[in-house]
């Protein structure tokens, strides 16, 4: 799938991620992704490019228990460290772009259409429609940074996309304060440690707009009646496990 400006790659295997590559205003090279069999393989592209072999030193792991996917990580929520490296990531991938906008793709996100609503709306952030509450402990900390309040509940899951100078004036602004009262906001939400809220909480105290984006839908939607139309006929899904309904 391709337009004048990008070029979309579906993977492949058991975690077909979506991989974007979008012109920029100049030829540079960012990265690259490989897929080895064994480490001495590595170590043969190390040496060829001349590159040292790093790795993940920190594994995050899911927040907390999720019951609709079955996860539980024996915890209520990501500890600060998980939830700085994790936000951390976004950052370094928002200062070494010169996009506007940037999605957040999962495992079981895809694209599926053109994305319309980076065409029709500035925003800080377009999140998935929802009906969930914005804990008030938050709403306070967002204030306390001089934030912006309007959260239209909260849903930074997989397909929302973020403005990226937005995340970077918000990660600058937020991520102190953050830590300080870390523990004192989790007495009170456990959605401080959750990637969904606090994607949108770093959005909110940049004071970047939270839009609600009606092209992002996940296929419980349509069998609650969430939807008018079958998930297939919007531009981005979420949360799609099994990959041969497409």
């Amino acid at each position: 799938m391709t337009n004048e400006n990008s070029i979309f790659f579906r993977g492949t295997g058991t975690s077909p991620y979506i991989y974007v590559a979008t012109k920029g205003n100049e030829n540079k090279y960012i990265g690259s992704a490989y897929e080895a069999n064994n480490y001495s393989d590595l170590e043969a592209l190390s040496n060829e490019f001349n590159v040292d072999i790093d790795f993940q030193k920190s594994k995050l792991g899911y927040p907390g228990k999720f019951a609709p996917s079955g996860h539980d990580a024996g915890r209520t929520h990501w500890p600060y460290e998980n939830l700085h490296t994790f936000l951390t990531s976004i950052y370094d991938c928002c200062k070494q772009t010169d996009s506007k906008y940037m999605i957040i793709l999962e495992e079981d996100v895809f694209l599926l259409k053109y994305i319309s609503i980076i065409k029709k709306h500035t925003f800080g952030i377009a999140i998935v429609p929802n009906n969930n509450t914005f804990p008030d402990r938050l709403t306070q900390f967002v204030m306390s940074v001089g934030g912006n309040i309007q959260s239209n509940g909260y849903g930074a899951c997989g397909g929302a996309i973020i403005n990226t100078h937005d995340f970077i004036k918000g990660y600058d602004i937020v991520m102190e304060p953050l830590k300080v009262e870390f523990d004192s906001i989790s007495k009170y939400t456990h959605l401080v440690g959750w990637s969904d809220m606090m994607i949108q909480v770093i959005i909110m105290c940049s004071g970047g707009k939270v839009v609600v984006n009606n092209q992002l839908v996940e296929p419980w939607m349509q069998q609650k009646g969430w939807i008018d139309y079958s998930w297939k006929e919007y531009e981005i899904v979420n949360y799609l496990k099994e990959i041969s309904l497409l």
